[in-house]
């Protein structure tokens, strides 16, 4: 019987080697680590360790022992670790003839699928000097651990998203300006451009039921100049003169009321506007006016020192001033876009009417994989420097096992724009293609764009036997690999878990590791049973389960 999951098997193999009446070895204790070997990232290593007991190799004597995988049908040799006595000339591990001692072996060789039903055999040859005799070989450990072969490539590829949003809030802005010392709203203002623009936004919202009206803020500021009291109250009584035209022009639109969601504030004397407006000036004595500003916190100081330097106040009441004596108006409203089921009914009937983002989301809404094409194909044609509807065609193709033109689509995808989902995706075809490294590279990369990416990258984890970091990468996902990875990282308990979440819980792959969990535990009977359903969903079972390490000691019956 071997033990099994990394215990030491120790072996004793009693090898009588004479020659020329020397004894060179007699009890040698061999205790291969694991056993049955295991692959791991692609390699088996075999490790071995030898104790050779006292008196029981000659002094002169050199043995070479070679350790060798065999499997019907071939096999393959380690490097060969050569033993001899204190007297012996070479460079052997040196073991008293009096007391004996230890030797280690340690090997990595490639793994090959016809280790799975194999035996470790140690193949000696001995001698003194230059003489040898074969002495045969003994059988030292059985077959090849060959779970993480297991692993399933259900790569999930990322589809990119929209930014579609059904309201989207928009702000409109005018000014009303006013003369010096005045609250009153010239007629000629209301026929400024943005006056205009503004009434007639306001005529669209209550005409268009996509648009409704929010919040209208009303700012009113003062110049500069004169007394501070005065010109506070001179701003809040132009606020309340521009309300009062605004909701002049609304009912003259018909928008509806807006409530409390009306707002107007007078602030006083507009200074931080005062010294916008001064820096973007070409006036000459600007640095110096800047300067005041900077000097004085005391307003009326700060007027003083400007009105001293004559030449210099007149530009600035001429050229600034005026523009500081104003109202400023925001109106925010929404623009509400189509609703599920127009989209859907436009996206078959009139797609060319439909923005890149509604074309995205509506794509989604189709239950059928022909409609989501033929959407995300007129995306694709009519904004090229948009990667997002050639990559999610490229993942339907995947979806539907066209894999050539998946590659096509998501490498077009990834040409127009090179990010994290592209990465993901074009990763895939590279781990299809054998680059291993490079595809776990681009996965990394696709990381930031969902777990999808951690999920692909988990598969090339357990294929380079980091199952901590697969254990890791599947987090959040239930599948065989999760479990896959639970149970080669030492956790059956959890793999257990995963699989009686897991949507795949009743598969041929799902019922098979159950039977490994169950052999592991030596429970036969369970292991029988998962076998025996693992079979019954797919027959090639069988073929494994018949060479597999795993169920080694046990008795198998289908």
């Amino acid at each position: 019987m071997f033990l099994r999951n990394l215990r030491p098997f120790v072996l004793t193999v009693i090898v009588a080697l004479s020659i020329a009446s020397c004894s060179l070895f007699d009890d040698v204790t061999y205790v291969v680590t694991p056993n049955p070997l295991e692959a791991h990232g692609d390699s088996v290593k075999v490790t071995i360790t030898g104790t050779i007991p006292e008196k029981s190799i000659n002094k002169s004597a050199i043995a070479d022992v070679t350790p060798v995988i065999r499997w019907e049908g071939g096999e393959k040799a380690l490097k060969t670790i050569t033993v001899q006595g204190e007297k012996a000339a070479g460079n052997g591990t040196v073991i008293s003839s009096k007391t004996g001692g230890n030797f280690s072996y340690s090997d990595v060789v490639a793994y090959d699928p016809n280790m799975m039903k194999s035996e470790l055999f140690a193949t000696a040859s001995a001698g003194k000097g230059t003489k040898r005799k074969e002495l045969g070989e003994t059988k030292i450990a059985d077959g090849v651990n060959a779970t993480p072969y297991l692993v399933e490539m259900d790569y999930k590829p990322i589809m990119g998203k929209d930014a579609f949003q059904r309201i989207i809030t928009e702000r409109s802005n005018a000014t009303i300006n006013y003369l010096v010392n005045s609250p009153v709203v010239r007629g000629s203002e209301l026929k400024d451009i943005d006056m205009k623009e503004w009434d007639n936004l306001l005529k669209e919202i209550a005409a268009n039921e996509r648009l409704e009206a929010k919040t209208v803020d009303i700012e009113a500021f003062a110049s500069p100049e004169g007394e501070v009291d005065r010109n506070d109250k001179l701003a809040t009584s132009r606020s309340g003169s521009a309300k009062k035209a605004n909701d002049d022009l609304m009912k003259k639109s018909k928008v509806p009321s807006l409530g409390g969601s009306y707002t107007d504030k007078g602030l006083g004397e507009d200074w931080a506007g005062f010294r916008k407006l001064l820096e973007a000036s070409s006036m000459e004595d600007k640095a110096l006016i800047i300067r005041i500003l900077e000097t004085y916190s005391d307003v009326n100081q700060r007027e003083q020192e400007m009105k001293n330097l004559s030449k210099t106040y007149t530009e600035i009441a001429d050229q600034i001033l005026p523009k500081l004596r104003r109202a400023e108006m925001v109106l925010s409203y929404d623009v509400i876009g189509y609703s599920d089921e127009e989209l859907v009914s436009i996206s078959k009937s009139n797609a060319d009417s439909l923005k890149l983002e509604e074309l995205l989301y509506a794509a989604q809404l189709h239950s059928d994989e022909a409609t989501q094409l033929s959407v995300y194909k007129n995306a694709e044609g009519r904004f090229t420097d948009d990667y997002r509807a050639a990559n999610n065609i490229g993942a339907i193709y995947f979806a539907q096992g066209k894999m050539t033109e998946a590659e096509a689509q998501f490498t077009k995808a990834a040409n127009i724009q090179k990010n994290a989902t592209t990465s993901n995706n074009t990763g895939i075809f590279m781990h299809k293609a054998g680059e291993r490294k490079k595809s776990a590279e681009a996965f990394r990369e696709g990381m930031s764009a969902g777990t999808e990416a951690a999920y692909n990258l988990g598969i090339v984890n357990i294929q380079d036997g980091a199952y901590d970091r697969a254990v890791s990468n599947f987090k959040g996902y239930d599948s065989v690999n999760s479990a896959l990875a639970a149970l080669l990282n030492g956790d059956a308990a959890t793999a257990s878990n995963i699989l009686d979440r897991s949507d795949e819980s009743d598969s041929a792959k799902a019922h098979y590791l159950r039977a490994i969990i169950a052999a592991r535990g030596k429970d036969a009977a369970g292991m029988n049973s998962h076998l025996r359903e693992a079979v019954s969903k797919d027959p090639s079972m069988k073929t494994r389960a018949e060479k597999d390490a795993e169920f080694l000691g046990m008795t198998v019956t289908f």
